[in-house]
């Protein structure tokens, strides 16, 4: 099971959508710790 959720997340993250969602939610979580400290 862990070997295809692994598969899924590569795809997701490999794929245009899914690039563009990490970069959002990176940079997000990165202003959010920069505001908390």
């Amino acid at each position: 099971m862990g070997f295809h959720l692994t598969t899924f997340v590569k795809k997701w993250i490999w794929s245009s959508f899914g690039q563009v969602n990490v970069l959002c939610i990176y940079f997000f979580k990165a202003g959010e710790d920069h505001f908390i400290f």
